[in-house]
Parts: structure tokens; C-alpha cells; sequence
């Protein structure tokens, strides 16, 4: 019985702890260490459609924006690389980033080290070759949508 309970509780931390991401820093060099993308890609194909909540260091390589004015950090160049986790900025955060960071955002996120909070998810990606309906392709992307600029802080 005794052995039975044991096993339980280390199975409930191993899953607990499997499940959370947490920055961690570098005291000798005095910064924080980049989060392991492929886990958090992992993680979050793993858990679909939920996603997990983590605290994440994120090296930005590439930016981009849409037609619907959302702004996405890459953390590859070619943000269809499936080593790619991608923060999405919601247009409603945009002013708040602007006066905090200053007007070109992309320019500005660009190359920098981020500490970013929130739920990465598995992002399902649907195209038509012909771009036009019906949608028969589709791939996978990884995400972390902010919907307040208190989610993000530049680290370096």
C-alpha cells in the first residue's frame, strides 16, 4: 500500500512538472537562458487542443504582421519552419507596446530576447494550393497569443 502510494504522488509531480515551463537564469553570466522551443512545441502538440502555460524565453529572428493587423515574433526565420514558435500580439495590445516600446514594433522586437507569459498552443494552419475554398491542406504551427502587453518583458 505504502509503495502504491508512493508511485502515485511521483507520477502526479513527474505530470505536474512536465507541464510547466519556468524562465531559468544564468546567476554566472547574468542572463536568462532561452526556453528549449522544441519542448514547448512538444508540450503543445501534446496537450492540443488545451495548450500549456509556461513562462517562456523566446529569441525573436523574425517578425511579420497580417492583413488583420496581429504582429508575430518568430523564433526562426521562415515562420513555416516547424521549429518555429510564434507570439502572436493582438491589435487591441498594439498601443499599449507602441508607447512602452515606441512605434515600429517589429523593428523593435526584432533580435531581442524575450520573457513571455501565457499558453503556447498548436495553431492548425489551413490552406488551399489554390487559395480559394475548399481548404484541403493545413499544417501545424505553434503559438502564444498576448492579449496584454504585461506578458512580455525584454530581457536582453
Amino acid at each position: 500500500m505504502k509503495l502504491l502510494i508512493i508511485f502515485t504522488a511521483l507520477f502526479i509531480v513527474g505530470c505536474a512538472d512536465s507541464q510547466k515551463f519556468s524562465p531559468t537564469f544564468d546567476a554566472t553570466v547574468k542572463e536568462y537562458k532561452a526556453t528549449n522551443v522544441m519542448e514547448v512545441i512538444r508540450q503543445a502538440a501534446e496537450s492540443a487542443p488545451e495548450g500549456v502555460f509556461g513562462v517562456y524565453i523566446l529569441n525573436i529572428k523574425a517578425t511579420g504582421e497580417d492583413e488583420r493587423g496581429i504582429i508575430y515574433l518568430n523564433t526562426e526565420l521562415d515562420y513555416r519552419d516547424p521549429r518555429n514558435v510564434t507570439v502572436a500580439l493582438h491589435p487591441k495590445t498594439l498601443a499599449t507596446f507602441k508607447s512602452k516600446y515606441g512605434t515600429n514594433l517589429k523593428d523593435f522586437f526584432l533580435g531581442k530576447k524575450i520573457l513571455v507569459r501565457g499558453k503556447a498552443i498548436r495553431a492548425t494552419i489551413v490552406f488551399s494550393p489554390e487559395g480559394k475554398p475548399p481548404y484541403k491542406s493545413y499544417y501545424y504551427q505553434t503559438h502564444i497569443r498576448v492579449s496584454s502587453a504585461n506578458q512580455i518583458e525584454v530581457v536582453k
